[in-house]
């Protein structure tokens, strides 16, 4: 039996499907970047950060195969003609 195959006749797959995730601030910059969205820049970074994780709840939708285009985004936006 073959243990390797040729990455252009196999078609990648989750392994599993999954249902929910918790995600973890990992650095400095990546939580005071989203505290800065959410809380200003003079209070970015909460006290805890750096005594405990943090984690937040992930969306299971946006876990795919590399390779998959994904639809990002883009905010609300408005009209111009819209106050």
């Amino acid at each position: 039996e073959r243990v390797f195959h040729d990455v252009n006749s196999v078609t990648m797959m989750l392994p599993a499907q999954i249902g929910d995730y918790t995600d973890f601030y990992s650095s400095r910059q990546h939580a005071e970047n989203v505290g800065t969205m959410f809380r200003g820049k003079d209070n970015a970074l909460m006290p805890n950060w750096l005594h405990l994780p943090v984690g937040y709840h992930g969306r299971s939708s946006s876990v795919v195969v590399s390779g998959t285009s994904v639809r990002r985004p883009m905010g609300q936006t408005k009209q111009d003609d819209e106050p």
